[in-house]
């Protein structure tokens, strides 16, 4: 799964917010991967950051999607993005 944000105020002081609220995935158990990227070329066609995470199959995503953790992330997200793309895959 990845998803890339705009974010609609400063990238930094909300990744600081981000980080201070204490929203960090790996407490939930279907998460096998988990990263943040924050994007270093800035243009019309970049998101300013890329949260990319994996699970061993749909039933372990559909679970994540649904964790309360996630959900109080999601909250957050929704009030200091003012964009989104979201691409799920599955490796071959």
């Amino acid at each position: 799964m990845c998803r890339a944000f705009v974010w609609d105020q400063d990238l930094d002081e909300r990744l600081l917010h981000f980080r201070e609220q204490g929203y960090t995935f790996p407490r939930i158990a279907q998460i096998l991967e988990w990263e943040v990227g924050i994007n270093i070329i800035p243009s019309e066609q970049s998101r300013d950051l890329v949260l990319v995470s994996s699970f061993a199959d749909r039933a372990a995503l559909a679970a994540y999607q649904q964790h309360a953790e996630h959900q109080r992330v999601v909250g957050f997200l929704r009030k200091v993005h003012c964009g989104r793309v979201v691409v799920d895959y599955e490796r071959p």
